[in-house]
């Protein structure tokens, strides 16, 4: 596995940009020309060695409710899944789209983390 994001989830995506790019200096990935952010639930950001994702929170009262996640980058979802689910990781569903896939599960403290093939 392959630390590769850590998402920030916020009911402000306009503003957690403007800090992690104005005022950390970030380069804005994803979307690579948006100027207005407010209609935007995704943004990614480089910050070196592991990338910062803005999501807009999609429950109200999510944001900055211990709903961050560590993303970890496997060549295979399911099979990572199963190795997991084996060991007696509780994973939740496989999503599946045809832009990439993604499972969250946890740690036994309950943080959220998440496999995912992007």
């Amino acid at each position: 596995m392959l630390l590769a994001r850590y998402i920030f989830f916020t009911a402000d995506v306009p503003r957690m940009v403007a800090f992690y790019r104005d005022v950390l200096g970030l380069t804005v990935l994803d979307p690579p020309k948006a100027m207005d952010y407010d209609k935007s639930d995704w943004v990614q950001l480089a910050s070196g060695g592991v990338e910062i994702g803005i999501h807009r929170a999609g429950k109200a009262g999510s944001a900055g409710h211990n709903r961050n996640k560590l993303v970890f980058i496997v060549k295979d979802v399911a099979a990572a899944r199963e190795r997991l689910s084996g060991l007696g990781v509780r994973m939740g569903k496989h999503h599946v789209s045809s832009e990439f896939e993604c499972c969250d599960f946890a740690d036994p403290d309950g943080n959220v983390l998440q496999l995912s093939s992007r």
